[in-house]
């Protein structure tokens, strides 16, 4: 990888007072250019834009509109995003979400 080259990340988190922290962390350790979306739906139509591409993709499970999981799922259903890594953050610590969630390809 070039030198120069800032990873491109997606972070889909409805709090966006959170946005400048997450920012700043992933910054700290990581050379990154994130776009932030705050809603499932918006993560979607971003990834379904014609110039996107993303390295990674961040999403809170609980968002106001469609779940993370739904944006995994919709994900994993595209051939174009099959080799993204995602990962969920969720303060639900229950051991069959989690499988469900490694199932769905998060």
């Amino acid at each position: 990888m070039e030198q120069d080259r800032k990873f491109r990340i997606l972070f889909v988190e409805d709090i966006t007072r959170y946005h400048t922290l997450f920012a700043d962390e992933i910054n700290s350790v990581l050379p990154a250019d994130i776009q932030f979306a705050d809603r499932g739906t918006k993560a979607i139509e971003f990834l379904n834009s014609p110039t996107s591409h993303y390295d990674l993709v961040i999403c809170d499970l609980g968002l106001p509109d469609i779940a993370g999981d739904e944006v995994v799922k919709h994900m994993r259903a595209t051939p174009r995003y099959d080799h993204i890594p995602i990962i969920i953050l969720t303060g639900d610590s229950n051991q069959s979400t989690q499988s469900r969630l490694f199932s769905l390809g998060a």
